[in-house]
């Protein structure tokens, strides 16, 4: 489903986004590199390499889907530095845009089977120590990182093929 773009933005979930089109080849060799790096345990350069893949599509259930993958990514980076809170919040945006991105019916070919990384991230969300976050607000200490990537181990991502 395409949606009009203008000025190099994008009308999404009801606001304007980045727009910069990159080709499907090119999109497509930049989420399997997104997705080796995120096998690999390289979160941060998972995120980084998704984000052109993202903004090069106006197909907005392919953005849902590429943004979930983002924000999954970013999820994991939070579990390095040990933030729980960053860790929920990350795991609550990614299953949404995954979800918006099965809506139709239909997922998108972005490699993976996303209606199974919806299921493992809800799974992982509620296996997370609720006693991992300090009740004042402030970021949690690094050492439980650990303890977060033990109760909350990156789903795998299950290839489509």
């Amino acid at each position: 489903m395409a949606t009009p773009v203008a000025e190099g933005r994008i009308l999404q979930a009801g606001r304007a986004k980045a727009y910069r089109p990159l080709p499907l080849g090119s999109r497509r060799r930049a989420v399997r590199a997104g997705i080796a790096a995120y096998r690999r345990g390289d979160f941060f350069e998972a995120h980084e390499l998704l984000e052109p893949a993202w903004m090069g599509t106006q197909d907005l259930a392919e953005r849902e889907a590429l943004q979930g993958l983002i924000k999954l990514a970013a999820a994991y980076v939070h579990a390095v530095r040990g933030n729980p809170r960053g860790v929920v919040k990350n795991l609550d945006g990614a299953e949404a845009r995954l979800r918006r991105a099965l809506a139709d019916g239909s997922a998108p070919d972005v490699g993976i089977d996303i209606a199974a990384l919806v299921e493992a991230i809800d799974a992982r969300r509620g296996a997370l120590p609720r006693t991992a976050a300090p009740s004042d607000g402030r970021r949690s200490d690094p050492a439980l990182a650990p303890v977060i990537l033990a109760a909350v181990p990156p789903p795998d991502l299950v290839p489509l093929r």
